[in-house]
């Protein structure tokens, strides 16, 4: 219901009663991670690791308070171990090709996105972060063409307009 500071408040008398609660612990970090407070996510995050060693949420959440702070390479280590242990898993695939897009590591974004799509060729989301990066990329007509496809595949003509109008730009 959007209550973030009751909820914080909740979930902070939780962890004062009990250290190792595990679901106080995660939505207490990801509400640290919508304030932006990536250091304190960060250690609940490292919290819950250490109950739950291999706690998919908390490791993701570790790698994506990273990135929001800039410290790229070790979003990209932990992201990379997550690919190599849950390698069918289309979401990571997708939140690494993101990071390398951010670090302008293009065609390693492309590599992972083209191996995504392979596996979810259905998800849209695919396809428009490849238009995004084809024009970073000056590749107007890839870029057309993979808009094209997220527009076939459900996303709202209007919400890519711009891009498209960018990707046809001479």
């Amino acid at each position: 219901m959007d209550h973030l500071d009751k909820a914080y408040s909740d979930y902070c008398n939780v962890i004062d009663i009990d250290r190792n609660n595990k679901e106080a612990l995660q939505f207490r970090a990801y509400i640290y991670m919508r304030k932006r407070q990536y250091q304190d996510a960060r250690l609940d995050y490292r919290s819950l690791l250490e109950l739950e060693p291999d706690n998919k949420t908390a490791r993701l959440g570790i790698a994506m308070a990273n990135q929001k702070d800039k410290r790229y390479q070790e979003a990209l280590d932990e992201l990379n171990r997550m690919v190599t242990d849950y390698p069918k898993e289309v979401s990571l695939l997708k939140a690494r090709a993101e990071l390398e897009a951010e670090m302008n590591l293009l065609d390693l974004a492309l590599l992972d996105l083209e191996t995504a799509a392979g596996m979810a060729p259905a998800d849209a989301d695919i396809y428009v972060l490849c238009g995004e990066i084809y024009l970073v990329q000056g590749k107007k007509r890839e870029a057309y063409v993979a808009f094209e496809k997220a527009i076939e595949l459900g996303v709202p003509r209007p919400q890519l307009q711009d891009k498209l109008k960018a990707s046809k730009k001479r």
